[in-house]
């Protein structure tokens, strides 16, 4: 049997952006080692994303989780919208910040495996 990691799920409110368009709204992340989502959940704010769906751009986010840590993604692409759940699902082209942001990176890190 193959142990599979769970995901962990982070609530949070936030401000994704492109260009002039602003949605504020609730969002859920959804990790597992180095898969990243973002769910967002409701019909304004899905027919809002669908609006931009020609835009190719990367969305922004700047949010903050419910535990009051901040978070910041730059590069965030619209992979789904609508289907039989009705959600906005969007995926992170580069890193995304939680917490503070450190001028330094780590010098090592341990998994265990």
């Amino acid at each position: 049997m193959i142990h599979q990691p769970k995901f962990t799920h982070f609530n949070g409110k936030g401000i994704f952006s492109l260009g002039n368009c602003r949605i504020e709204t609730d969002f859920t992340v959804q990790r597992q080692l180095s898969y990243t989502l973002f769910i967002v959940e409701g019909d304004e704010p899905v027919k809002a994303f669908s609006c931009q769906l020609a835009n190719s751009q990367p969305w922004s986010l700047l949010g903050q989780l419910d535990d009051g840590r901040p978070i910041l993604a730059d590069q965030l692409v619209l992979t789904k919208i609508g289907g039989i759940d009705g959600n906005a699902e969007l995926s992170p082209l580069a890193g995304v910040v939680i917490g503070q942001a450190s001028s330094s990176p780590p010098v090592e890190a341990r998994y265990p495996l």
